[in-house]
């Protein structure tokens, strides 16, 4: 896994350039880190004022943040001692008396952190996939591909951590010196990143059809079509980051063979890690707003926006008059306030005692819908935030052109 100062032949191994300064490095990991945190509580604010608790996805993705926050401090404790080994391994910098120890240390980290950036994004992976059997699980076809998609999810997470070499990543640090240097361990480990890469691309890939599926038998505003690719693009972008991650074109690797004897540089791998589970994270987040694949008749649109309007008027009615000054800019706050809280309910919802749903049977192929209604978070206190409550909605299909 790493670059030492000699190989079994007796050459120094080189490896890749660094990717950046290692400030810089601790920089983007953390800002990443603080965006991440930043997604999850407006997430956690949004599930808790429409609910009123958390749902499993919820408590998924907060051991996933643990799991990111894990990955940082690792950093920030080891990666001087990595980014020593490979400046040694390229002969920029002269091993001191405490380098076996020190690289021992960075590199037992390092197999940590892969351990946490695999069960971790993984755990991502789950989140998403019990995100979408809610939106669809009553439709017998979905479901099916459902149990597939999980399924499948499972055996590769299993497999890529299954082909991890862990003799070097764990072993004591004379094997890792050694026997990983040598070229058959070299192509061992190119191939396992390939493997996992792939794995992890497929998975994405079919995780995606859940959405795209959803949005095939509905109809949306094209506000939530816009809104929509740009989520899907930036899911597009993770498996990007993913395919660079085991390619030749990240810098990660280099090619491996007798005449050109070079390791892979460690800080690189480290880096497009930390990058997917960041991204894969926020955008976990982002998509965890049911509301984005629905879509209400218009005339429902505007009697909601009437309720709406009336009811903040007794609201301020009722409201007793603040003086000017502080009193004034606390009501101002507090308009601000009850506004987001309604943006959050209709985000997740909350309001629509009863969703439409897919016969789960026999559908009648010209006309289907989606249904949440399955979900057990639903408030019993939200069905009595309207008279007149949304009915079972069913919406035409796109014409096949």
């Amino acid at each position: 896994m790493s670059s030492s100062q000699s190989s079994p032949t007796g050459q120094i191994v080189h490896s890749s350039d660094q990717l950046m300064t290692i400030g810089a490095f601790h920089a983007i990991t953390w800002t990443g880190f603080a965006l991440c945190v930043i997604a999850y509580s407006a997430r956690i604010y949004v599930r808790l004022v429409a609910f009123g608790r958390l749902l499993i996805d919820d408590w998924l993705m907060l051991v996933a943040l643990v799991m990111l926050l894990a990955t940082a401090i690792l950093g920030q404790l080891v990666l001087k001692y990595i980014y020593t080994l490979m400046e040694v391994g390229n002969g920029e910098y002269l091993p001191g008396p405490t380098f076996l120890d020190d690289t021992a240390t960075g590199l037992h980290a390092f197999g940590a952190a892969c351990l946490l950036w695999y069960i971790g994004i993984w755990i991502i992976k789950f989140n998403f996939l019990i995100f979408f059997y809610r939106l669809g699980g009553k439709i017998r076809e979905y479901l099916i591909f459902w149990w597939i998609v999980l399924v499948l999810t499972i055996g590769c997470g299993a497999l890529s951590i299954g082909i991890m070499q862990f003799n070097c990543l764990f072993g004591p640090i004379g094997v890792i010196l050694t026997t990983c240097n040598e070229l058959s361990s070299f192509q061992k480990t190119y191939t396992f990143f390939k493997i996992s890469c792939i794995v992890d691309v497929i998975t994405d890939a079919f995780i995606v059809c859940f959405p795209v599926s959803i949005l095939w038998r509905i109809r949306i505003s094209i506000r939530k079509k816009v809104m929509l690719s740009g989520i899907f693009g930036l899911v597009a972008f993770t498996m990007a980051v993913t395919i660079v991650r085991g390619s030749i074109f990240g810098g990660t690797f280099k090619t491996i063979d007798e005449n050109n004897f070079r390791a892979m540089n460690v800080t690189w791998i480290w880096f497009w890690f930390s990058v997917e589970f960041t991204v894969s994270f926020i955008i976990a987040c982002l998509v965890s707003f049911r509301a984005l694949f629905t879509q209400k008749e218009h005339a429902q649109d505007d009697l909601e926006a009437r309720q709406y309007q009336e009811r903040k008027k007794r609201e301020e009615a009722a409201r007793p008059r603040s003086p000017a000054g502080n009193g004034g800019l606390r009501g101002r706050l507090r308009n601000i306030h009850d506004s987001l809280l309604d943006t959050c309910r209709t985000l997740e919802g909350a309001d629509e005692p009863e969703a439409s749903s897919l016969p789960a049977d026999a559908p009648d192929p010209d006309r289907v819908s989606v249904d949440f209604s399955h979900d057990g978070s639903w408030r019993e206190g939200a069905k009595s935030m309207r008279e007149n409550a949304e009915s079972v909605r069913t919406v035409e299909p796109a014409q096949a052109k």
